[in-house]
């Protein structure tokens, strides 16, 4: 509406540029880590899970960067993922295996490609727990930055580091 003047050109006006709309991927945990575990021990579920939850549309996860504050004896890290009900009571055997890693350090990068949408999709990690590490040596794992999950698309969130409580 126009109070005064002519109107001339033509209409529609365009406004030019994009605006994305990106759907978010929020990096969570849920359950706590395994309280002890047995050395030497093949297949040590950590406990808990890592977990992620699209906003909207699906995207793939395409690789992990776990970080471990004490991986002295620790190797062959697998990481397993499903959509239960209850990620914290599930059984990581009973889930997919999403990708693996030999040899485990400070940081271990597991790849793997699998679908995340609005429904939480549970990520269990599984090392084997070898002779070299210590008696009542501690781990923590987490995902420390933003940037240490690579998705096909969207954005992500979380507070991180992101660790399981234990």
């Amino acid at each position: 509406t126009m109070s005064a003047g002519t109107k001339s050109g033509s209409f529609p006006v365009a406004i030019s540029g994009t605006t994305p709309l990106n759907a978010n991927t929020t990096v969570a945990t849920v359950g706590t880590q395994t309280a002890t575990a047995v050395i030497p021990t093949a297949n040590q579920f950590v406990g808990g899970a890592f977990t992620l939850t699209r906003s909207g549309g699906s995207a793939n996860v395409t690789s992990m960067t776990v970080t471990a504050n004490n991986a002295t004896g620790l190797s062959n890290m697998d990481i397993y993922t499903d959509t239960v009900g209850s990620c914290a009571t599930a059984d990581p055997t009973l889930a997919t295996l999403f990708g693996s890693n030999v040899t485990v350090g400070a940081t271990t990068t597991i790849t793997g490609s699998v679908a995340v949408t609005s429904t939480a999709r549970c990520f269990y990690v599984v090392v084997d727990v070898g002779s070299g590490a210590a008696d009542a040596q501690t781990l923590e794992i987490s995902l420390n930055a933003v940037g240490d999950v690579t998705m096909s698309a969207g954005t992500k969130s979380g507070s991180f580091p992101v660790a399981i409580s234990g």
